[in-house]
């Protein structure tokens, strides 16, 4: 019966995400590994960012539904791979984006949950949207 309500929601957050995603590529995808750690410490509280020598994860608190994080493995890379691990609303739902803005998003369970609709439905928005594939299927063939 609100069905209109949900998609309008997860539309408005698809655009949320996509727009945050394309900031933290713009501000933060081609920075040296110890400058981006650094600068999202900078730009982040504590509670809203952390670090190890794999990865940089950070969580903007307009949308906090998500965890954001940069792949550091390799020092000299500056090609860094950004994802999106949806929470909450969005449990299951995993958006890439790689310097060459080949982006593409999964939309799986793991032990103890399963994908929510909100994450199956915002897989959906982002397709219709911005072109963005869900490789689900292709991951799962493998």
């Amino acid at each position: 019966m609100f069905d209109f309500l949900i998609r309008g929601e997860i539309n408005d957050d698809a655009v949320r995400v996509m727009t945050l995603m394309q900031l933290a590529m713009t501000k933060y995808g081609t920075a040296a590994r110890d400058e981006l750690t650094a600068q999202i410490r900078s730009d982040f509280e504590s509670t809203h960012c952390d670090a190890d020598s794999y990865r940089v994860t950070f969580c903007y608190k307009e949308l906090e539904e998500f965890l954001f994080s940069f792949d550091i493995a390799d020092p000299s890379d500056r090609e860094r791979t950004l994802s999106a691990c949806g929470r909450g609303k969005y449990t299951g739902i995993n958006i890439y984006a790689g310097s060459k803005n080949d982006w593409f998003c999964t939309v799986e369970g793991g032990i103890g949950f399963h994908p929510t609709r909100g994450a199956k439905v915002l897989a959906k928005a982002l397709a219709k949207k911005y072109g963005i594939p869900d490789m689900t299927q292709a991951f799962e063939a493998t």
